[in-house]
């Protein structure tokens, strides 16, 4: 029985929307849509309460993360030569002036 289907491809004839488009998938409302319209919100709006909110960082941690990911991105040339130069003394701004 499994013989006499291989090769037959069965098509279903989508329904059609009344404006006289095929329905499918790119039709189905989203959930923000559906939300937008029985609250009265606007889509963004919905969308913007749907988002994770991001974690409060504090400037320390922001600067840290900056330069993690710029290590991450660095060669083993750059780090070794980073490695070198970090126990250097820092500029005195003091001196400067």
């Amino acid at each position: 029985m499994l013989e006499a289907r291989r090769g037959q491809v069965q098509h279903f004839a989508s329904p059609v929307l009344s404006d006289g488009r095929k329905s499918g998938p790119q039709h189905v409302k989203g959930i923000p849509r559906q939300i937008a319209e029985e609250t009265g919100l606007s889509v963004d709006t919905v969308r913007r309460a749907l988002k994770p909110a991001l974690p409060d960082y504090d400037a320390v941690t922001v600067q840290f993360n900056a330069l993690m990911a710029a290590w991450n991105r660095a060669g083993p040339e750059a780090r070794e030569r980073f490695m070198d130069e970090i126990d250097m003394p820092v500029f005195d701004r003091t001196r400067a002036a």
